[in-house]
């Protein structure tokens, strides 16, 4: 199936190592055949795990499974997002895995749309370990959705920091002092049309490879 590994499980086991995440986010991009291909992941599923049928979800476009395996439970969710892409994939050891440049273009339109701390983190973490244009990202997130770009900026400015208390870290957490540092840069180039500050000397996203 074409789906691909994506979100902060892909950005933190196979590239940054800097979160855990504890659910599988799959996505495809605009595929007629998603409904078919959820049914034979229904019937697979179900034939080695335990799916509780009161929280899983169903629409045309996602799909969301809980299952459980000796007293272990594990969400995973499948998406048929938007045609627009950025990047390519990586085939990897279990399947497709996404990259980059494409989990950042999303997280932007996740932390406008949703009050998730994991979204602010992740693109901390981006912003950190990868050279990019802050105006190339932000063309790849209007392709996908209405985004403005105000909206975002706004959200990094008033962010809470202890929200990130609250994600699981894998190394020791900094000082908030630090990381509202960090975000008044990432909002500063974001509005000004910068390069990255925060990565000027790092590799460039679009030719960032897995390493987990």
């Amino acid at each position: 199936m074409p789906f691909y590994l994506t979100g902060g499980t892909a950005l933190g086991r196979f590239y940054l190592h800097h979160r855990y995440s504890e659910d599988l986010d799959f996505f495809i991009n605009a595929d007629p055949a998603f409904f078919g291909y959820i049914a034979i992941l229904k019937q697979k599923l179900g034939g080695y795990f335990t799916l509780d049928p009161d929280q899983s979800l169903f629409t045309n476009d996602f799909a969301r499974f809980y299952i459980t395996d000796n007293q272990i439970r594990l969400k995973i969710e499948f998406v048929n997002d938007v045609g627009y892409y950025a990047g390519n994939t990586f085939d990897y050891r279990f399947g497709k895995l996404d990259c980059p440049l494409n989990i950042i273009a999303n997280k932007l339109s996740a932390v406008v749309g949703r009050d998730e701390p994991k979204d602010v983190f992740d693109i901390i973490h981006m912003a950190l370990n990868y050279s990019f244009f802050w105006p190339d990202i932000f063309h790849h997130a209007k392709q996908k959705c209405v985004i403005n770009e105000l909206d975002f900026a706004q959200r990094l400015d008033s962010f809470n920091v202890q929200w990130l208390d609250n994600v699981k870290w894998t190394d020791n957490p900094v000082q908030g002092s630090l990381i509202r540092k960090w975000l008044d840069c990432i909002t500063d180039d974001f509005l000004l049309g910068n390069h990255n500050t925060l990565g000027k000397h790092c590799q460039s996203i679009e030719t960032a490879q897995p390493a987990g």
